[in-house]
């Protein structure tokens, strides 16, 4: 099983609209669960360095200490805090999101490569309210071009054996037979 921890990312920009999705993981989508405080929606990577809240609602509430959104370099949500940091503000405010769309900017220098799941965490009482996985529009596109070929196939098989998530496309925790079957019916471009 592969454990997570959050990343930290000091500080980061919020801003309202919707942009064009740019870069190999672009597109990607969290779909956030519903575990407290009404946390629903979902979390787009934009770019590089931006994701997008979207048809996001939360009640605004939670403790003193905040609640912020954190990103995750795994894909489960075991041991967030033992690295974690925050991107972007506290979340927390008067009146409560509903169906609202805003973008977090990571700090110079941090991009998405590598991070995989999205959490909106109470800190105060150490819990998710909502969380997700980043997952691919395409899942069998491992290199992000918008068509499963050749290129796929050797990108595969270069993470034969290990756990890298772009790779296992089934999400068993080992690249294998199995994912190289999945990539192989998914052939041609993505729609």
């Amino acid at each position: 099983m592969r454990r997570i921890a959050a990343i930290a990312i000091a500080a980061g920009v919020i801003g309202a609209g919707s942009a064009v999705a740019e870069g190999p993981r672009a597109g990607w989508v969290a779909d956030l669960s519903t575990l407290g405080h009404g946390v629903d929606g979902f979390v787009r990577i934009i770019d590089e360095d931006t994701i997008e809240f979207y048809e996001f609602d939360y009640d605004g509430l939670g403790f003193t200490n905040g609640v912020y959104c954190y990103l995750a370099p795994r894909d489960e949500y075991d041991s967030y805090l033992n690295e974690a940091l925050v991107i972007g503000p506290d979340l927390r405010r008067a009146q409560s999101y509903f169906n609202e769309t805003f973008q977090i900017d990571l700090p110079e220098g941090m991009t998405v490569d590598g991070l995989y799941g999205v959490s909106v965490w109470c800190v105060a009482l150490d819990l998710s309210f909502g969380n997700g996985l980043f997952v691919s529009p395409c899942p069998s596109d491992v290199n992000g071009d918008g068509v499963v070929s050749a290129v796929d196939i050797a990108e595969l098989l270069s993470r034969w054996g290990t756990d890298e998530p772009l790779a296992d496309l089934n999400q068993s925790g080992d690249v294998n037979a199995a994912d190289l079957a999945s990539l192989l019916s998914n052939w041609g471009p993505c729609e």
